[in-house]
């Protein structure tokens, strides 16, 4: 029996991965909007990164790590308060976990391979 697909809507996915960290940082991909020009993505990044900085607190500096200029993404581990204000902004489409289980369709109506 097929399960159902993720919902990968924002309040989901923050639920999510404030159920993964258990008091520790979590790793994220964030998706920015297509309105945010390449050549600003750096900045907007910053921004972005600094502004939820301001609204989570005390809850340790989030790391970004690698910028993806073509898909206007970034990957950051960051406590989900932090997180939770990132996805906040207007500027960010959407928001997914770094690892994700499972994500190909598994085989049905596959016959055992006949050995011989």
């Amino acid at each position: 029996m097929a399960s159902d697909p993720p919902n990968w809507s924002k309040p989901e996915v923050l639920r999510h991965l404030r159920k993964l960290a258990k008091d520790k940082p979590v790793a994220a991909q964030v998706f920015l909007d297509e309105c945010v020009p390449t050549e600003d993505l750096e900045r907007t990044i910053r921004d972005i990164v600094g502004k939820a900085i301001e609204k989570a607190g005390p809850t340790g500096k989030p790391a970004v790590g690698k910028v993806h200029s073509r898909a206007k993404s970034f990957s950051i581990r960051a406590h989900p308060e932090a997180l939770e204000a990132i996805a906040d902004s207007p500027m960010v489409k959407a928001i997914l976990p770094s690892e994700i289980e499972d994500i190909f369709p598994k085989p049905v109506k596959v016959s055992p391979k006949e050995e011989g």
